[in-house]
């Protein structure tokens, strides 16, 4: 949800819903800065999940051997 639809929410509410003056001011920086700061979270907690669902199977690998 932080990764994907918080950032497509807010960017859609600003882009079609939010007047061309508000588009301008500082608050709307912000809020586009915080978005993208979701997606980046959002891309590395999705790579994080990846590789702790193969550790369980990589050490189970290893014990074996």
């Amino acid at each position: 949800a932080v990764g994907l639809v918080i950032p497509t929410v807010l960017e859609t509410k600003m882009l079609f819903f939010s007047p061309k003056e508000f588009e301008e001011s500082r608050k709307a920086h912000m809020i586009s800065a915080g978005s993208d700061i979701g997606v980046l979270i959002g891309g590395f907690v999705l790579r994080l999940l990846v590789l702790l669902a193969a550790l369980p199977v990589t050490m189970t690998v290893a014990w074996t051997l």
